[in-house]
């Protein structure tokens, strides 16, 4: 990449030195104004309620994540429309979710968990928005409930590490530990 576009709304802090826009650069139509690359966020233990883009769904968290990390497999950027997944994993017990759901889990995933299984995870998405809510991990994350990133809120996660990064199409230059699949 070349640059952030809306930086200020973003839940994740990149020092990678590329520039941050507050929106859009004026040759996109924007303002030009940049942000600086370190911010303020609140704290990411007291967010831990949202909803999905059209707040038809909202989740809540009853309990801090046991794991927090970025996906870098197939099906989560395919699923999320992103070049990763900020992933924060939860007890599935602490999460509670309300409102209509679709749900879907594909039938022939591609990407290996820890454990040689295939990510085949029951992912789950607004009925009416479709935005990205929950995925269910199965495997080596079985018993824990994602719920995707950026929904809980504007608070900043500190990922501790990057998942399937060889499948990764943007390089990450912030010192975590880069897993082949799951830890």
């Amino acid at each position: 990449p070349t640059m952030h576009l809306n930086y200020s709304k973003g839940v994740i802090e990149c020092r990678d030195g590329l520039p941050k826009y507050k929106g859009f650069p004026a040759g996109f139509g924007g303002s030009d104004e940049t942000v600086e690359e370190t911010r303020t966020f609140p704290d990411a233990a007291n967010q831990l309620e949202g909803a999905c883009y059209c707040g038809a769904v909202t989740v809540k968290a009853t309990a801090a994540p046991e794991a927090v990390g970025m996906c870098h497999c197939i099906e989560c950027r395919k699923w999320s429309g992103s070049a990763c997944q900020l992933v924060t994993l939860f007890k599935a017990e602490n999460v509670v979710v309300e409102g209509d759901l679709v749900e879907f889990k594909h039938p022939s995933a591609t990407t290996a968990v820890g454990d040689g299984t295939k990510n085949n995870s029951i992912r789950r998405c607004c009925a009416k928005c479709y935005g990205c809510v929950t995925n269910d991990g199965q495997g080596s994350w079985d018993g824990l409930r994602d719920i995707c990133g950026g929904i809980l809120g504007s608070a900043r996660w500190e990922p501790t590490m990057h998942l399937n990064y060889p499948l990764s199409v943007v390089c990450f230059k912030d010192g975590l530990p880069k897993y082949k699949g799951f830890p």
